[in-house]
């Protein structure tokens, strides 16, 4: 399972979710959800990106146009390879984060997620497999995956 849009000729690829982003910040952030107007209100905050090293360059992109279209560059203070160290690290008051919506669900870490739903960007989950040689079970999850 990937989030991104290609992979070498050898291997295929099919969507399987999309999902919107949120905002992670610490849970003694003064913003609410109530009170969230944009991303631009946190302008003047470090964020907590994913390496863009370890990223692939579809996802990375994708969350810096995020930025862009809200008309600032972010500041970015740290970059994990890891969802549950970039929550820790905001939970922790070192910044905060954008991320898919679903990855910030089931952490009893000190945060709250904002949802970015009025952007046009949206996380995509896809699946990957290999083209050729591919076993009956790999048959059978893609048949079971591809038809929800």
């Amino acid at each position: 399972f990937v989030r991104q849009d290609k992979v070498p000729k050898e291997l295929s690829i099919r969507p399987i979710y999309e999902e919107s982003f949120s905002i992670v910040l610490p849970e003694d952030h003064p913003i609410e959800q109530e009170s969230f107007i944009g991303l631009g209100q946190f302008k003047n905050e470090s964020f907590i990106l994913f390496s863009s090293d370890n990223s692939s360059a579809y996802y990375y992109n994708k969350i810096m146009s995020i930025f862009d279209n809200a008309g600032f560059d972010p500041i970015i203070s740290n970059r994990s390879i890891n969802a549950n160290i970039i929550f820790k690290l905001v939970g922790n008051g070192f910044g905060i984060a954008i991320v898919p919506t679903s990855l910030g669900q089931d952490y009893n870490l000190p945060i709250k997620l904002i949802e970015l739903s009025d952007i046009t960007q949206r996380a995509v989950l896809s699946v990957v497999w290999k083209k050729k040689q591919y076993s009956n079970l790999v048959k059978n999850v893609l048949d079971i995956i591809i038809d929800i």
